[in-house]
């Protein structure tokens, strides 16, 4: 599990330390560094050749992210986190275009999901990933190929179903939220001899399929987004306090969250106690 990140000279931050738990919101303003904090995860996570460039993110040089008001010279992250029962420290240092690697970094068994707030935008088909059905992508470009490839499996978390009467499948899941939600249920399913995926949407009222682009979300106003928000938080809060603890083994990053964490994400990763959530979200 991650448990602590220090900062020293990133980008709006002189000297920061944010401590994390089972589930992390990250609010406030624009530019008041919810995003700097995860970049600056991300930047320890990822070993490329620059730890700045890489699958996750690119945000340019060291000179770039340099906190010059403060008048940094170098840039210093860390990490602290535990696995296997063992207290760990990893950590970079940034000065010009060198870098500094100390301490031990995250093993392989530590699975990182970043999405990024670059979500993709509405289509009438989706990629599959060539990587396999449980890739969703850092901008959700996979999630209904994952959707498509789970939809019949069990939910495993039983005391997460916030109704027991619903079907107890991903699919089922994710057409109970849709529907309280907007009103809708999906349909995702493989084009035969094609990389592609076609969804389609489903009112009961209309009892016909209706194209991804002709199905809005523009009621969603922002007393119904906290209020549903605040629901889940509730719910995952009470989860997570009853949930038998388990070695912490992956990290789910959501930049700026929309309806794929109400629905989609929350069924699938929230309700899971091997996961730690960092969510950021912008404050107006």
């Amino acid at each position: 599990m991650l448990n602590c990140i220090r900062i020293q000279g990133f980008k709006c931050f002189q000297e920061a330390e944010i401590r994390f738990s089972n589930f992390t919101l990250l609010a406030g303003k624009n530019s008041t560094g919810k995003s700097t904090v995860i970049q600056a995860i991300l930047a320890l996570y990822q070993n490329s050749a620059s730890s700045l460039a890489g699958k996750y993110m690119n945000i340019g040089s060291v000179n770039e992210v340099k906190n010059w008001i403060a008048g940094s010279k170098k840039i210093s992250l860390e990490a602290l986190y535990e696995y296997l029962g063992r207290d760990c420290s990893y950590s970079k240092i940034f000065e010009d275009e060198y870098e500094k690697r100390v301490g031990t970094e995250f093993p392989d068994e530590i699975k990182v999901r970043y999405l990024t707030a670059d979500r993709i935008g509405v289509e009438d088909t989706y990629p599959k990933s060539l990587e396999g059905k449980d890739k969703i992508g850092v901008r959700c470009e996979y999630a209904f190929f994952y959707l498509a490839g789970h939809k019949d499996e069990e939910i495993r978390e039983k005391g997460f179903m916030y109704d027991s009467t619903t079907k107890t499948t991903l699919g089922g899941q994710v057409d109970y939220w849709l529907e309280r939600i907007l009103g809708y249920r999906v349909t995702a399913e493989e084009i035969p001899g094609t990389e592609l995926i076609r969804v389609s949407y489903r009112n009961r009222e209309l009892g016909r399929d209706i194209r991804p682009k002709n199905v809005g979300t523009g009621f969603f106003s922002d007393k119904y987004d906290v209020y549903y928000f605040k629901q889940l938080y509730d719910d995952l809060e009470q989860e997570l306090h009853v949930t038998e603890k388990r070695p912490e083994k992956k990290v789910l990053f959501i930049e700026d969250y929309n309806l794929y964490i109400k629905v989609l994400a929350s069924i699938r990763y929230y309700c899971n106690s091997d996961w730690s959530i960092v969510v950021s979200r912008r404050i107006y």
